[in-house]
């Protein structure tokens, strides 16, 4: 009984590690518009301002946080859910940001400049739900 015990809580130590060195390196998607930021230009026809502007959506996302804190200061009587209600929050907005930027990028959403501004915006807004 006790080595199943063991067992579960070293296997769920290495699912937590895993997962939040996942995180981690999610977290760090944003800083790699420079290496996106040609393709778009080339796809979309873009301008080099409305490039910049896509740039600074995902900047801008960033700066608002206040939503992933009100949700993280409001779930913290809820140890065992509220944590991971917020990592899910953020994990969604990744993939509904990036998945966006690449559904405009391969024809399946008409690419037009406020579309892709909004998924960068979403995208960019993702790691503040992670680093809560």
């Amino acid at each position: 009984m006790i080595e199943k015990i063991l067992t579960r809580i070293y296997l769920s130590r290495w699912v937590t590690l895993s997962a939040s060195c996942f995180i981690q390196l999610s977290a760090g998607l944003s800083y790699t518009y420079g290496v996106i930021a040609p393709t778009l230009k080339e796809r979309f026809n873009f301008r080099e301002t409305e490039i910049a502007a896509i740039g600074s959506a995902f900047n801008l996302g960033g700066y608002i946080a206040l939503p992933a804190g009100f949700a993280c200061d409001s779930l913290v009587n809820y140890k065992r859910y509220g944590p991971k209600v917020v990592i899910w929050t953020g994990c969604l907005l990744l993939f509904l940001g990036y998945f966006g930027i690449y559904s405009c990028v391969i024809g399946v959403i008409p690419p037009t400049f406020w579309r892709v501004f909004l998924f960068a915006l979403v995208a960019g807004n993702f790691s503040t739900w992670l680093d809560t």
